[in-house]
């Protein structure tokens, strides 16, 4: 009910007077859509305050059209609506139609489970003005490692963070996590490796956790990131 109340608490909020008045603020993650679903019958889920974020961060009522973007990384400008920060769209560990079991951290979108850390910017919502494609990121997989490059903008350094989220191979999934941060300069590129796969934390019965997936945050005074992508998978 909270993020329902939140969703909705968006429309007629005033535009952050602090921010620059050209919309100067600049985002980088996938475009999803996010809602609260409502299991109807036992059998189906029924989203309801269905809206678009990109990454986190929703895209305030009043924004150009992001849907066919729906899926793909993007980097869009814009200025800050409201004054609060990230919240997740629909009830932490609610359970939806057709799933047994969900961790606390965990939430229900159309577009899949995702998990919360609090997001990655201090605001919550952005009216949108522009969008691009966001070139410069390959992940990519060689035997058992997996690599990000990054190729910053000309004119623009990127200070990032990066966490690997492995999960456990059977049972409910655990979590491990590999952290690094990674400086690209201006116009250049820069790497960071990580294990495929690692090991199981001590006194664990079970063994074995896969990389899953890689959050992708910070950025500069001026571009933010909030980008979640998937562990590429080894070839078959």
């Amino acid at each position: 009910m909270f993020a329902a109340l939140a969703v909705a608490g968006l429309i007629g909020m005033p535009i952050a007077s602090e921010v620059p008045p050209d919309g100067g603020v600049r985002l980088i993650g996938i475009v999803t859509e996010h809602g609260v679903g409502v299991c109807e019958g036992c059998r189906e889920t029924v989203w309801t305050n269905k809206h678009l974020r990109v990454g986190v961060v929703e895209v305030a009522p009043g924004s150009m059209d992001l849907r066919e973007w729906l899926g793909r990384r993007v980097m869009v400008t814009g200025r800050v609506y409201g004054s609060g920060g990230p919240t997740p769209s629909s009830p932490l560990g609610t359970t939806p139609c057709g799933m047994e079991q969900m961790r606390s951290d965990w939430y229900a979108t159309p577009s899949g489970i995702r998990g919360w850390d609090g997001g990655a910017t201090p605001f919550g919502a952005l009216l949108v003005t522009k969008v691009e494609p966001a070139d410069g990121f390959e992940f990519s997989r060689s035997g058992n490692k997996v690599t990000l490059a990054v190729t910053a903008p000309a004119g623009e350094a990127l200070s990032l963070t990066l966490s690997l989220e492995y999960l456990g191979n059977a049972g409910k999934p655990g979590s491990e996590y590999s952290k690094k941060t990674l400086t690209v300069k201006a116009g250049k590129n820069a790497k960071a490796t990580f294990p495929a796969s690692v090991r199981m934390t001590a006194g664990e019965p079970r063994s074995g956790y896969s990389a899953h997936e890689l959050r992708v945050t910070g950025g500069n005074a001026a571009l933010y990131l909030d980008l979640s992508v998937s562990a590429p998978r080894p070839r078959k």
